[in-house]
């Protein structure tokens, strides 16, 4: 089982906040808590960046990361011709 949530800034802020907590028990395997802040950079409607710190606790172990990525947009439904 887990449970996971994730809360971010305004849509309409171009760099906003995001934070999110985390717990996964699977039985018969270690469980784990985890915690990220961050940012993310919406440079354009299609393409946005992201960074963040996490900390964990695996079977009371502690973890820590440092993740960033990249977002991209684009659509499936209309034409290339139709988009311009």
């Amino acid at each position: 089982m887990f449970a996971e949530a994730i809360i971010e800034g305004p849509a309409k802020w171009t760099v906003r906040p995001v934070a999110e907590l985390f717990y996964e028990k699977e039985f018969g395997k270690p469980e784990t808590i985890s915690g990220l802040i961050g940012f993310i950079w919406q440079v354009r409607d299609d393409l946005s960046f992201d960074v963040g710190v996490r900390h964990a606790l695996t079977n009371g172990h502690p973890v820590n990361e440092i993740r960033a990525g990249v977002s991209f947009g684009f659509d499936i439904l209309r034409p290339a011709a139709a988009r311009h």
